[in-house]
């Protein structure tokens, strides 16, 4: 079981992060090994950044990352070749690899999702976009993790909540609030941004309606130790 930490502006978050767990980056631009930098910095999510192909490897002999974010136009062995190597290591063909590569290269694309890469990030991409393409293969290398927060646990695999060990029972909505609470612990939302991650950004939802979902979880969690507090003016944290 994994345990938490969390950090950084929740529009930018991870969801969740493994202690111990890191993320690699292999790119020649250095203003996108920045952007890396910046990026994951803000989410807590420790990231090595790597300009060139042998420091990479290196360092794959040394920690495996949790996820990588691969260019394909590298000197030398370009990112094609690296993820083949990649795919064909017992060690790291299970890890989870971006592809990135200049807008418009369909050809790379499919070739880099045919040799077996999880998903493509074309240049020039933004904050968000990253961050939601590499949380999206984040949880999908981890289908049945367990997360937990206080007395609560977030059971993936069976799709429920539990509290102090007793499932709670929630209606779909109330799982995924609390859910995103709970992944987000500590960290003071405001409303528009947790309306637009639970729901989605083509629902239209009133904040009454979030404040109702919010009443019946405080119920429901009257006897944990974990608190939904209200921020005036901003919001809801989970404490």
């Amino acid at each position: 079981m994994g345990r938490l930490f969390f950090d950084g502006n929740p529009l930018y978050q991870l969801n969740y992060c493994y202690m111990n767990e890191i993320i690699y980056a292999l790119d020649d631009e250095q203003s996108i090994l920045e952007l890396y930098q910046a990026t994951f910095s803000m989410s807590g999510y420790p990231c090595k950044t790597f300009a060139d192909v042998p420091s990479f490897y290196a360092a794959l002999k040394e920690q495996k990352p949790s996820l990588i974010l691969l260019d394909i136009m590298l000197p030398g062995e370009d990112g094609l070749s690296v993820l083949k190597r990649l795919q064909e290591n017992e060690e790291t063909k299970d890890i989870p690899v971006i592809m990135v590569s200049a807008k418009g290269a369909e050809t790379d694309k499919v070739l880099g999702l045919n040799l077996g890469a999880s998903d493509y990030l074309a240049k020039p991409f933004g904050v968000l976009e990253l961050v939601a393409r590499v949380k999206a293969n984040l949880r999908k290398s981890h289908p049945q993790a367990t997360f937990e927060y206080k007395d609560l646990v977030i059971d993936e695999k069976g799709h429920q909540i539990l509290l102090k060990g007793t499932p709670l029972v929630l209606s779909e909505t109330e799982y995924s609030l609390l859910k995103y609470l709970i992944l987000h612990s500590r960290t003071v939302l405001s409303k528009d941004v947790i309306m637009a991650d639970v729901w989605g950004m083509d629902q239209i939802v009133e904040t009454r309606s979030l404040d109702m979902f919010i009443s019946h979880l405080r119920k429901k969690l009257a006897t944990s130790s974990a608190i939904i507090e209200t921020v005036r003016s901003v919001g809801y944290v989970l404490k």
